[in-house]
């Protein structure tokens, strides 16, 4: 599930208690795979924490729901018959299928996009006490990183083919096994177009899906 999604789920079983620090802390590992930053350290403020402790768990259940096993197999046989090589096809039919529901969520949610907003503001306005999450020869980088996210109009194009195509293959170009050259970037949009419907169609149900097994896990 990518941030979109996470800051939903969050909102859902956070319900009342889902605080901006909560929401930031559900979101702040995407935000920091987004510049190719991993989190080390735990957060001195418990409610990121517990945010970020809702992420892992959140992406362990989405995982295995049939939803987006069944949309990203579908997927990634498209693609792989479109010509991609079968890493790329799979971590695009992954990674499609997560930006899929986030566009959906955001077209459909009216109150998502102002939390998605803020907890972007809230990384930023907050990057010097987050600073420490990360390894210690990386922390200005990651600060810079978080403040850059903060002046981001936000994901206003994810329901488009083109961002479908374009962000999976810049967050791949530099792992071997996954990436695609920008020249194939146009057969993406096709293979991902086939399970729109059923994403669309089963997001409701999926996100009640997550608040009951989450509120069983936990």
């Amino acid at each position: 599930m990518n941030f979109v999604g996470h800051i939903e789920v969050a909102r859902i079983v956070g319900a009342a208690s889902a605080t901006p620090g909560f929401l930031l802390g559900a979101a702040l590992p995407d935000l920091a795979a987004m510049g190719r930053f991993r989190l080390q350290a735990r957060p001195a403020d418990p409610e990121v924490g517990a945010g970020i402790d809702l992420h892992h768990r959140t992406d362990d259940v989405f995982h295995r729901h049939p939803l987006f096993r069944s949309t990203s197999g579908a997927a990634t046989t498209e693609l792989t018959e479109a010509g991609l090589s079968r890493g790329a096809a799979k971590a695009c039919g992954h990674v499609g299928i997560e930006l899929l529901l986030d566009g959906h969520l955001l077209g459909d949610r009216t109150t998502l996009r102002p939390a998605v907003e803020s907890a972007i503001d809230a990384a930023g306005e907050r990057a010097g006490e987050l600073a420490e999450l990360v390894a210690p020869d990386r922390r200005a980088e990651w600060r810079r990183h978080l403040e850059r996210l903060a002046s981001w109009p936000g994901p206003d194009d994810y329901h488009r083919p083109e961002p479908e195509a374009t962000r999976p293959q810049r967050l791949l170009e530099r792992r071997p096994r996954h990436r695609f050259s920008p020249a194939d970037v146009a057969m993406v949009p096709a293979g991902l177009d086939g399970q729109r419907h059923a994403v669309v169609e089963g997001a409701t149900a999926l996100l009640g899906d997550l608040d009951r097994d989450l509120a069983e896990t936990s």
